[in-house]
């Protein structure tokens, strides 16, 4: 799960990008502070779909769907 403020974070930056959809990697150093590493608008998220068992490409389907 990711944290509130992490999460609020991110979506501000996809809304900064005027990118509904962007894979954002980002970590956490030794302290606690959280860096954001890069944002990508052209996502790879196959290893992601595997490793979580979750339906990335289904959920980013439903969500053009609903948004158009």
């Amino acid at each position: 799960t990711i944290p509130g403020d992490i999460e609020r974070r991110m979506i501000d930056i996809s809304k900064r990008m005027r990118s509904d959809f962007c894979g954002i990697d980002f970590a956490e150093d030794v302290d606690g502070k959280t860096w954001l590493l890069e944002c990508n608008v052209s996502p790879q998220f196959m290893a992601l779909q595997k490793t979580l068992n979750i339906d990335v490409s289904g959920m980013l389907i439903d969500f053009i769907i609903n948004r158009f």
